[in-house]
């Protein structure tokens, strides 16, 4: 084992397995931890393909493996699971090669989307992580190739800790997941200029035209479709205002979505800006974020905004309970009421006093519950009691 002498803790190799190469929430966080690493921790990132996430990846001059593997649930074609099981084979040899000269001290798993870090972690004996950013029971249509019972005790039995993101998620795998493993961690944001924030407060004045801003993967679980219909229902009221949509996703309800909205009198209000690797522009030119999920098991979007002091209205399922409280830190509605919405952004709008205070009571909330060095700190240290833990079983007490 490889000593720190500086900081009297075991150095260590980590290979970090990330489910996709883009940056959305999961890949985000990722990101963030990766990046603040102390030196002792050298992260090893492995990822299906290239992608944005790559690229932050290589200007961070952090090392990377590129070996494509799939996941293991389906939205419509379960038989294709024959398919991902043999591509999954592929990608575990590929893995034992690239990595049998390589000290590897613990696998980290960004996500319940596939299983192969957790069989290669098997394979070589060693701990492993498991980083859930999905509810067991997944939404969207998805469902696990072998049922959600397998795949949760398989998640169990193969990992040292599962991480999760919120009391809420924490409730969820619970089910499943024995109590002693469930580590809970809040995601962390990466903190935006204080001062600049605060004057933001200030400068946040009523416009001509409100700027609506929602951030999220085009899916029906992101709930577009109430932020559309509330945008249409504050024109009809007399509220100028625009919506700005940013993400890509499932392009079969991202075409029927525009083909509602096209039907609609607000189609010239709506603005599709597809993926945006930047949204701290948006943030800071929005009147308002929405967030319209029907599930959230963290909400980053959210978060982001209230390190920005941008106001959020959110709709109240999930996690989001737990970051907003109504009326306090931001405004919450139920989903699908597309109404009660609209007329929390109209309240938002009308009282710029109301704005202001919500807007840095928010802030206060991020300071306190979602700084990104707090989130990093306490995943180190689950990996180091994770790998304690290892070292225990199989050699007995150590040092």
């Amino acid at each position: 084992m490889t000593l720190n002498l500086a900081g009297m803790r075991p150095a260590c190799t980590i290979l970090f397995i990330t489910h996709s190469s883009g940056l959305y929430g999961a890949e985000r966080c990722l990101l963030d931890l990766v990046s603040g690493l102390p030196k002792r921790i050298r992260p090893v990132v492995m990822a299906p393909g290239a992608g944005p996430l790559v690229d932050k990846l290589k200007e961070k001059e952090i090392e990377i493996c590129l070996i494509p593997f799939r996941g293991w649930w389906h939205r419509k074609y379960r038989i294709k699971c024959v398919q991902r099981i043999f591509l999954n084979m592929v990608a575990l040899g590929r893995m034992t090669a690239e990595f049998r000269r390589r000290e590897i001290n613990l696998v980290y798993s960004n996500s319940l989307y596939s299983p192969v870090g957790a069989i290669f972690a098997r394979m070589r004996s060693l701990p492993h992580i498991w980083h859930a950013h999905e509810l067991a029971a997944l939404h969207d249509g998805m469902k696990f190739d072998f049922g959600e019972k397998y795949a949760m005790e398989f998640v169990d039995k193969r990992s040292g800790a599962v991480i999760c993101n919120s009391h809420a998620h924490q409730n969820n795998l619970s089910e499943w997941i024995a109590a002693t493993k469930i580590k809970m961690v809040y995601n962390g944001i990466a903190p935006e200029d204080s001062a600049s924030v605060r004057e933001g407060f200030r400068k946040r004045v009523r416009r001509n035209e409100t700027t609506i801003l929602n951030i999220g993967s085009i899916t029906e679980n992101k709930g577009q479709m109430d932020a559309i219909l509330a945008l249409q229902e504050l024109l009809k009221n007399g509220q100028k205002a625009r919506l700005i949509l940013l993400g890509d996703g499932d392009s079969e309800y991202g075409k029927y979505l525009k083909k509602i909205a096209g039907g609609l009198p607000c189609r010239e209000s709506v603005k599709w800006e597809g993926f945006q690797e930047n949204t701290q522009k948006y943030l800071q030119e929005a009147d308002v974020l929405i967030v319209c999920s029907k599930l959230e098991t963290f909400g980053r979007s959210a978060v982001e905004a209230m390190a920005a002091g941008c106001p959020v209205v959110a709709s109240k399922t999930g996690v989001i309970p737990e970051i907003i409280e109504d009326g306090v830190n931001g405004f919450t509605y139920h989903h699908g009421d597309y109404r009660e919405l609209s007329a929390k952004i109209r309240l938002l709008m009308q009282d710029e006093e109301l704005r202001s205070r919500v807007s840095e009571n928010a802030y206060e909330t991020y300071l306190r519950n979602f700084q990104l060095r707090d989130y990093v700190h306490h995943v180190v240290e689950i990996i180091d009691e994770t790998r304690q833990a290892r070292c225990r079983e199989t050699l007995g007490p150590c040092a």
